[in-house]
């Protein structure tokens, strides 16, 4: 074995070492989180749903977003998942199936990379130095573990296979890459999105993955339409998030892309204004990938969507853009093995100089953005006090399986193993009732995590714990519980107020 190989070979086994342990850390780190009841209403979401489908309910209604789960993100990976909840500690589980994942899709990545660099041909720079740059940029991306660290999401599930499918198309493996991009559409509408992005990508970079690359931007698109068409997009919130896109005030997905085609000021202006996010979404893996094709496509099927929401808060959130904090660092590795294959002829002084300066320069700038974000990114999440998660956990122990649960949004994922839970996450807020069920307010005020203020939150647990048949049975280390056995004739309460609205029906599920 020539030594460049036996050099990649090295940093191949180094680097697999290295996100193994990473992936331990990861682990450790869900466990703490969720132990630590550092899991909010996006984590009650998906381990309701996780918890109700494995008892038998294979239509799970959601009562965290108020609709059947299914309809959230057309997620139907969740039902491939239920079994797994027998086999890992109660809801706990999802966060260490996040965690699998997320390291998963770094190892497929790392496995690209070698395949890109095992190619022969002469290169001004070794090739094991440039896989051993993409191993440090994928492990000190703050914003990678910040992803993995929110409750859960089924981006990690679909970054993998979204990374499996880029790397067999690289390859040559069409049909294998087929399957994976046929699993992928399983984690929801928003795969739908990337496929198309990689289908581009794999008609423009080479002829020999064309007819591949026009299956996937005909499936991913149908997949789409077809989610839409059910009306199973409600995460994806069209009408509210990009509504303002339209060509008319009917809102759908369609009237969304004849608006954006008509009118592309519109899109460009809001793209312009988001510049700075979009671009911190790209430093950390080193902004010259996106310069790959197989790489830029996709890239954008991730960014521009996210950008173009009315809330910023869709490009800031690192879930949200998973992908390219893997696709990034491949892409510059790409495109620096590229040059460094170009120059190989040159100079000596420009052949060496040039793609090694170049290389120095991404890693530097990529760790100068990424190291200082590391340890904010830890403070940020490692939040609630010792006190209130011990006291969470002995108030979780209290309470019936039976009742509905009301709780502080920044903790509600603690409490996803029930069928009656809902997140209080905005003011004012209307909690329907379930029929016949004691109602458990379970208040955090003061978590960090919690969009609503402590003021507020205290008020509410006032005047909740005044309503009639009300008792406030715990206010200890921070969390404040109320139990109440609303009347016949309520049909729901709404907080902070804590005002009741009566009537001849409740809601059951």
């Amino acid at each position: 074995m020539p030594g460049a190989d036996r050099a990649l070979t090295l940093v191949g086994r180094v680097g697999a070492l290295l996100i193994g342990l990473q992936f331990v850390g990861l682990l450790v780190a869900g466990t703490v989180l969720y132990r630590h009841w550092d899991v909010t209403n996006d984590y009650a979401l998906y381990s309701q749903a996780w918890y109700l489908i494995a008892h038998g309910h294979l239509d799970p209604y959601s009562t965290v977003i108020g609709e059947p789960f299914w309809r959230n993100h057309f997620e139907l990976g969740m039902w491939v998942l239920a079994p797994l909840y027998w086999v890992t500690p109660a809801t706990m589980g999802l966060k260490w199936i996040q965690s699998a994942a997320a390291a998963g899709a770094e190892l497929v990545a790392l496995g690209w990379v070698l395949d890109a660099l095992r190619r022969r041909g002469t290169r001004a720079v070794p090739p094991a130095a440039l896989a051993g740059g993409f191993v440090v940029l994928v492990l000190t991306n703050a914003y990678f573990y910040s992803a993995d660290w929110f409750d859960f999401h089924f981006q990690a599930i679909a970054t993998l296979l979204l990374v499996a499918a880029g790397r067999d198309l690289y390859n040559g493996r069409d049909r294998r890459a087929l399957v994976w991009a046929g699993l992928m559409l399983l984690t929801g509408d928003v795969a739908g999105t990337y496929l198309v992005g990689l289908g581009v990508a794999a008609l423009v970079a080479s002829s020999r993955t064309r007819r591949t690359g026009a299956v996937m931007v005909v499936a991913g698109g149908a997949w789409v339409a077809l989610v839409s068409a059910l009306g199973a997009n409600v995460g994806s919130d069209i009408v509210g998030g990009l509504g303002y896109l339209a060509d008319s005030s009917h809102v759908t997905l369609f009237t969304v892309l004849a608006g954006a085609v008509r009118h592309p000021g519109r899109w460009l202006h809001v793209l312009r204004q988001r510049w700075n996010p979009i671009l911190a979404n790209l430093r950390g893996g080193g902004v010259v990938g996106v310069l790959a094709p197989w790489v830029l496509l996709p890239v954008l099927a991730v960014l521009v969507p996210s950008a173009l929401q009315a809330s910023i808060g869709y490009i800031t959130s690192p879930f949200q853009s998973l992908p390219v904090f893997l696709l990034t660092p491949i892409g510059t590795v790409l495109v620096l093995d590229w040059l460094a294959r170009r120059l190989h002829r040159g100079r000596p002084l420009v052949a060496v100089g040039v793609p090694t300066v170049l290389a120095l320069a991404v890693l530097g700038s990529s760790l100068g953005f990424s190291l200082p974000k590391l340890q904010p990114v830890k403070e940020n999440w490692f939040v609630v006090h010792p006190a209130t998660f011990r006291q969470l956990d002995a108030v979780r122990a209290s309470i019936p399986q039976g009742a509905q649960v009301i709780a502080s949004s920044a903790i509600s994922g603690g409490f996803g193993g029930r069928s009656q839970l809902v997140p209080w996450i905005a003011a004012p807020q209307a909690f329907p009732l379930a029929r016949g069920r004691q109602v458990v307010f379970v208040l955090v005020p003061n978590d960090p995590l919690q969009p609503i203020p402590a003021a507020m939150a205290d008020q509410a647990a006032t005047s909740v714990a005044a309503l009639p048949g009300a008792r406030i049975t715990s206010d200890t280390g921070g969390v404040v519980v109320v139990r109440w056995a609303p009347p016949r004739t309520a049909v729901s309460v709404t907080l902070p107020s804590g005002t009741v609205t009566t009537g001849p029906a409740l809601r059951s599920h």
